[in-house]
C-alpha cells in the first residue's frame, strides 16, 4: 500500500504560520489593490504647502513629527514581534527587527545614523538565509506588499532630504519646507509599516 506523503518540517512551519495569521496555504496573491498605501505619500505632500498657506503650525513643527514617528515605529515593532512570538511567524520576526532598527534611529542613539543601515542590511541577509521559509508567506500575504510600500515611502523621504524635489511648492528658501516634506514622508512610511503589522 502506498504511504501518504508526509509534509516536510519547513512546509509545516510555513503552513502553520500562515494559518495562525488568518491566511492558509491557498491564500491569494497580492493584487493591485494591495498597493493603495502608496497613495498616502502624495496626500501628505499636498498637506505641507496647504498647512503653510493656512497657518496650520501643528503640521509645520518638526518636534511633532519626531514624537509621532517614535510612537508609530515603536507600535509597529511591538505588533510585529508580538505576533511573531504568538504565531511563530518568521516573516513578522524579521520585519519586527527591521522596525526595531528604525526605532533606534528615531531615539537617536549614538551611532544609529549609520548603524541603522547596517541593521537593515543584516535583516536583508537574515531574510535571504531564510528565503525558503519565507517564500510562501511573502507572495501570499498582503503584509509583504504593504512593507514594500513602506520601503518605497522611506526611499522617497530620502530623495526629499537630498533636495532632489526642489520643484515642490515652497521647498527652498525662504520657506525651507523641504524639512517638513521629509518629516511627513517618514511619518507616512511609519504609518504604512503599522498597517502592515496589523494585517
Amino acid at each position: 500500500m502506498t504511504q501518504p506523503d508526509t509534509p516536510s518540517p519547513s512546509t509545516s512551519i510555513i503552513t502553520s504560520s500562515a494559518s495562525s495569521s488568518g491566511q492558509d496555504a491557498s491564500g491569494r496573491h497580492a493584487s493591485r489593490r494591495d498597493w493603495w498605501p502608496l497613495l498616502l505619500w502624495p496626500v501628505g505632500i499636498v498637506l505641507i504647502p496647504l498647512a503653510h498657506r493656512q497657518g496650520w503650525e501643528f503640521l509645520l513643527t518638526k518636534s511633532h513629527y519626531e514624537v509621532l514617528g517614535l510612537a508609530l515605529v515603536g507600535l509597529a515593532a511591538g505588533l510585529f514581534l508580538g505576533r511573531a512570538r504568538a504565531t511563530g511567524d518568521p516573516l513578522r520576526l524579521i520585519l519586527g527587527c527591521f522596525a526595531l532598527a528604525l526605532l533606534a534611529r528615531e531615539i537617536h542613539f549614538a551611532g544609529t545614523g549609520k548603524g541603522v543601515y547596517v541593521a537593515i542590511l543584516a535583516c536583508g541577509l537574515w531574510a535571504w538565509a531564510w528565503r525558503r521559509r519565507l517564500a510562501l508567506l511573502w507572495v501570499r500575504r498582503p503584509v509583504s506588499t504593504y512593507f514594500l510600500c513602506a520601503l518605497a515611502t522611506y526611499a522617497l523621504s530620502q530623495v526629499v532630504a537630498q533636495r532632489f524635489m526642489r520643484f515642490l511648492p515652497y521647498e527652498g528658501k525662504p520657506h525651507d519646507l523641504h524639512i517638513h516634506y521629509e518629516e511627513i514622508s517618514e511619518v507616512i512610511a511609519h504609518i504604512i509599516l503599522v498597517i502592515a503589522a496589523l494585517i
